[in-house]
């Protein structure tokens, strides 16, 4: 560093994620990378992410064609055991059967994801884990900087979203990271469960995202044609979920039910991981196979052009979640002009003021009131259109440029203090 130059920037860097789930944390680095080299054209990333996450929906493709360089994490998939080594084998059963010995198997698998990590890292100036969940951290750190996406790990909502063993290994690997890394949260309420469960870190930084949808400017066509495929017709709600007590499905069914009896053609359609089990007849205790011509239909995973499609047919998209760091399927709706009806729970409310949009708000325990605030969206669909506009006209003064340059800041704040460390 020079006197002229205070604060070095980031040219290269390494983004490391073994789990590229599904989802919405697929759509975030699907958005942040391309944004990145948009800000900054000189910048070069290197991304190393699980084989699946890449093949799905061409993702890999997506993000070479904008400049990114796309590695798979060999060691998450190891060659079949016959066609390995016979000294690797043998080492593998002497491991077994001297489990506390000091050397490494050569199929410890988390113990190969670590050394192809830290020789991922001394391909960049920085190295960003954009999901750090159950990964520890690497012994060879320089600048580390990740986002904590959420702690639902820390609540039982009446059924285990993890094991207990799971449970507990999240938690000691997250306090690792977060006493280690720059920390991002995307909202105010994110960045205060940080604190409160890590009051020894330092404070995260809150960066908003943007929508994870792209542009609308084929919605009509891109609605029509998926609505087509998957034999769809209009009115039906959508909401982008996946088959986890915390998403509190069973509430949004049996206020579909209460629906039904005054929408008759109205459908609720979930899509994500799982979903598919849900389809069936809405009742006030969950949807039922075999009774009836089902009016909840989960569709499974969808790619990312179709849940653009889906959102833009939706009349309403619902989020009755219980804890999230944001609702990302409303940002989706609200910039594609669609009306929102969400849980009041503290991140959804913190986008009303934060980002200036509008959604009808209810309590998620209560079906009875859910049904009462999608009741209110389709009883006046001229007010909850303007509200839509509005939101739609809000949200896009704040792109995923925005967001670029607030996660380069961190960037380059995390890189700076590492090489004067």
């Amino acid at each position: 560093m020079t006197a002229n130059d205070p604060q070095r920037r980031v040219r290269r860097l390494v983004v490391i994620d073994p789990v590229g789930n599904y989802g919405g944390s697929a759509r975030f680095i699907r958005r942040l990378l391309p944004a990145l080299l948009r800000v900054r054209p000189e910048l070069r990333i290197v991304f190393f992410v699980n084989r699946e996450s890449i093949r799905r929906n061409q993702a890999g493709q997506e993000l070479e064609a904008v400049g990114v360089s796309v590695n798979e994490l060999e060691s998450l998939h190891p060659p079949p055991w016959k066609s390995r080594p016979l000294r690797f084998r043998l080492a593998y059963k002497v491991r077994r059967r001297f489990p506390s010995a000091s050397f490494v198997s050569p199929f410890d698998m988390e113990a190969n994801l670590i050394r192809e990590v830290e020789l991922a890292m001394g391909r960049g100036d920085l190295t960003y884990f954009p999901w750090p969940y159950g990964l520890s951290v690497p012994r060879q750190t320089g600048a580390l900087v990740t986002t904590v996406h959420d702690l639902n790990f820390r609540y039982f909502f009446g059924a285990p979203i993890f094991s207990l063993d799971d449970t507990q290994r999240f938690d000691t690997r997250i306090a690792e990271w977060v006493a280690v890394a720059r920390v991002i949260a995307s909202s105010r309420f994110m960045a205060d469960e940080i604190a409160r469960f890590h009051p020894g870190a330092p404070p995260a930084r809150v960066v908003r995202l943007a929508p994870f949808a792209t542009a609308d400017e084929g919605e009509p066509a891109e609605a029509n044609e998926t609505l087509a495929k998957f034999r769809l017709d209009r009115p039906y709600l959508l909401c982008p979920t996946h088959m986890t007590v915390h998403k509190n499905i069973g509430p949004l069914i049996a206020a579909q039910a209460l629906l039904r009896d005054r929408f008759p053609a109205l459908r609720l359609v979930l899509t994500g991981m799982g979903t598919e089990v849900a389809t069936g007849r809405a009742t006030q205790t969950g949807s039922a196979r075999g009774d009836g011509q089902p009016d909840v239909i989960g569709l499974g995973y969808v790619s990312n052009r179709e849940i653009d499609g889906l959102i833009a047919g939706a009349s309403v998209v619902v989020n009755p979640s219980l804890y999230e760091a944001g609702n990302g399927p409303g940002l989706d709706a609200w910039s594609r002009g669609i009306p929102v009806a969400m849980s009041n729970i503290p991140p959804f409310m913190e986008h009303l003021s934060a980002s200036d949009v509008g959604a009808a708000v209810f309590d998620p325990r209560d079906p009875h009131d859910i049904a009462a605030k999608i009741a209110d969206i389709l009883d006046h669909a001229d007010k909850w259109a303007e509200v839509a506009r509005r939101s739609k006209a809000a949200l896009g003064s704040y792109t995923w440029e925005h967001v670029a340059r607030a996660y380069l800041e961190v960037f380059d704040a995390a890189f700076t203090e590492s090489d004067g460390a």
